[in-house]
């Protein structure tokens, strides 16, 4: 280090930033290649549950509005079309409770990919 020059030891010290930036990009572009993965991985597999959750909030709001109508119907035909009603709903409740049950498990592996960036 003593007999090299002024200039091959601005050399050596620049050559030394580069290989510390090209190390800092690698290690960059590997983190960024994992989370695309898991953001692809969200999209595909776990899309599909928080759009059913989506539905079935939309048919229980329905459901609530024909107990509301059976419950308020003046006429006994009233209660008798808002019953019908609620029994074609009931059939979307069972949307409800497994997109739920989606629901509750894609909180969890979020969770659990989290963790894993985590530092």
């Amino acid at each position: 280090m003593d007999q090299m020059t002024i200039r091959q030891k601005l050399y050596a010290v620049f050559g030394v930033i580069i290989g510390i930036f090209a190390c800092v990009s690698v290690y960059s572009g590997y983190n960024l290649y994992q989370i695309n993965n898991g953001a692809m991985r969200i999209a595909t597999e776990h899309m599909n549950s928080v759009l059913s959750l989506s539905q079935a909030s939309s048919s229980l709001f329905v459901y609530r509005q024909c107990e509301y109508a059976m419950a308020s119907a003046p006429t006994l035909s009233g209660q008798v079309y808002a019953a019908q009603e609620m029994r074609n709903q009931s059939a979307s409740m069972d949307e409800v409770a497994s997109a739920s049950h989606k629901l509750s498990e894609l909180s969890q592996t979020l969770q659990d990919e989290a963790a894993k960036f985590r530092i």
